[in-house]
């Protein structure tokens, strides 16, 4: 099991990506607490193979909710091996002329603050691992342009917010590794309601699924293997990355 023994923190994990991983962590041996917001399914733990799986309520927009779960961490475990930043929005219409500020506020607190928080609130309890991992959740978005306004622009903010790390890590000479991972089309359930909210949902998924090399969308469990590949020690030289797991969309 690669992930034997490590604590790992996963955000936005009562659906899609963030459920696969939270749950492939566990399967993997890791104790895995998994963040959820509106739609979370109470608290619980439960033995997932050789690992650990409990939800807690977390609003990753808040401080003080980020505290309070790195108090509770810190007193049961006294660090933290594993921080995956994949909390997300999307809006059903978003673009410079008709998306509201307010929208594009919430947008850049989820996507993009909500990754800084975590790992500015985690670095102490990081910083106390051997070999700590962040992975940052963005989105192949930020290779291949759209008018996607505030979504796009949320996701280029985690993907620069990924490189200062791993710069800053190196330079402090701490044992903390960054990278992000840039999905494109998965069957999840926000990317199934942003296509029901189009005119013609039928058109826009088969456009979406002929943009890419591989002619389907991801499964969330592919994007969970590799974002454990990355949390693990077998990723042990890799810091600073981007990479695209997204069926070919970014280069076609």
């Amino acid at each position: 099991m690669r992930l034997k023994n490590k604590i790992a923190l996963v955000t936005g994990a009562a659906t899609g990506i963030g459920a696969a991983v939270a749950k492939h962590f566990a399967s993997e041996g890791a104790v895995t607490y998994a963040t959820y917001h509106t739609k979370g399914k109470g608290r619980h733990q439960s033995s997932q193979e050789n690992g650990i799986l409990e939800y807690v309520k977390m609003d990753v927009r808040d401080e003080s909710s980020w505290l309070e779960v790195r108090k509770m961490i810190e007193a049961r475990h006294g660090r933290l091996d594993v921080l995956v930043n994949n909390a997300g929005v999307v809006l059903d219409v978003d673009n410079v002329a008709a998306t509201t500020l307010e929208q594009w506020n919430n947008t850049m607190a989820v996507n993009a603050t909500g990754a800084f928080l975590g790992c500015h609130t985690m670095l102490e309890l990081l910083k106390k691992s051997e070999a700590a991992s962040i992975v940052n959740v963005v989105s192949s978005i930020v290779f291949k342009p759209d008018v996607l306004v505030a979504y796009a622009s949320s996701k280029a903010a985690m993907w620069g917010l990924t490189r200062s790390i791993a710069l800053y890590c190196s330079r402090e000479k701490l044992p903390i590794r960054c990278n992000s991972v840039h999905p494109g089309g998965v069957e999840t359930e926000m990317l199934r309601d942003f296509i029901e909210a189009a005119p013609d949902p039928a058109a826009v998924r088969e456009f979406a699924v002929q943009n890419q090399l591989i002619k389907r969308f991801a499964e969330p469990i592919e994007i969970a293997r590799f974002i454990a590949y990355l949390a693990s020690d077998e990723a042990s030289f890799v810091t600073g990355a981007a990479f695209p797991i997204d069926g070919g969309l970014s280069i076609n």
